[in-house]
């Protein structure tokens, strides 16, 4: 009795933990403009937490939702400008501080 739970409980682990893996990786991806991105992958595409990396130098660090920039993020530009805030569908939106 006591082996049959004990697999029952590790199968029920083992299913757990590879729909987590299965469902969100991290991971880099160059693309053939130049940009890069490191970060979380959901169902391949960036979601979570990640940095892109663009071929001109700027550089998000921040939320992706559905590949986009989304949520809370800072985007460094090549000149040296700062936006520290808030991004909607790849758009700065919302509250955010820019230095220059």
């Amino acid at each position: 009795m006591e082996k049959l739970l004990l697999t029952s409980v590790l199968s029920f682990l083992l299913v757990s933990v590879q729909g987590e893996v299965l469902g969100q990786v991290v991971g880099t991806i160059k693309y053939s403009d130049g940009s890069t991105y490191v970060g979380e992958f959901r169902d391949n595409q960036r979601n979570g937490q990640g940095t892109l990396t663009f071929a001109n130098g700027d550089v998000y660090v921040g939320e992706f939702r559905d590949e986009e920039r989304h949520g809370q993020g800072t985007l460094t530009f090549a000149n040296g400008d700062v936006y520290i805030g808030e991004f909607r569908n790849e758009e700065r939106h919302g509250q955010g501080t820019l230095t220059f």
